[in-house]
């Protein structure tokens, strides 16, 4: 089940994208889309401890996470108050990219940045499923090395939550048709 909601939250960025391009001109809709795209950005490490088999480290490593961000959330509504009431805060798209800004990126660096990275990846980590820290991973750099200059690599390294929907289907339906060699494979990735 923890995949599973893995993979919602993670792909629902793309969802997300999805009403941002089609609001970027609607200044409610698109202050409406940035701020749940942030939520699910927020969400996506508490997601991803949900492939923690330790659940007692996993609800610690949770807990902390969410005290770094309920900080975070403070000091970002204590900048940003202002530009959020008068629905400023506006998803663009990037110069020279065909990728999406979100505004909320740049504010998520230094400390909340390397918190929110470090829980990501350590829950993949302990999750022990290869092909979700292997698809995040060389999503993350590949995006980090093409769309860093411009800001835009966080957009472009949702579209690579696309991959994670092919890697739970063909599980799914490994398990159900009970295909073995599958069911094998996957369960030594996951293992």
């Amino acid at each position: 089940m923890g995949k599973l909601i893995f993979a919602i939250v993670f792909s629902s960025m793309q969802l997300v994208e999805y009403y941002l391009w089609k609001n970027l001109k609607n200044p409610v809709e698109n202050q409406r889309y940035t701020l749940i795209g942030m939520g699910v950005i927020l969400a996506e490490p508490l997601a991803a401890l949900l492939l923690v088999p330790d659940k007692r480290a996993a609800i610690t490593i949770g807990v902390i996470y969410v005290g770094l961000m309920a900080i975070w959330l403070y000091h970002f509504y204590q900048r940003r108050a202002k530009e959020i009431a008068e629905g400023k805060l506006l998803t663009v798209v990037g110069k020279d990219s065909p990728h999406l800004y979100w505004p909320f990126v740049k504010d998520l660096n230094g400390w909340a940045g390397i918190s929110w990275f470090t829980i990501f990846f350590l829950a993949l980590i302990l999750g022990r499923d290869l092909i979700f820290l292997a698809v995040a991973s060389i999503g993350l750099i590949y995006s980090i090395y093409r769309e860093s200059y411009n800001g835009t690599y966080t957009s472009l390294w949702c579209n690579y939550s696309n991959v994670i929907w092919i890697y739970v289907i063909l599980w799914v339906a490994a398990k159900k048709l009970r295909i073995q060699p599958l069911v094998r494979l996957f369960s030594k990735l996951a293992a």
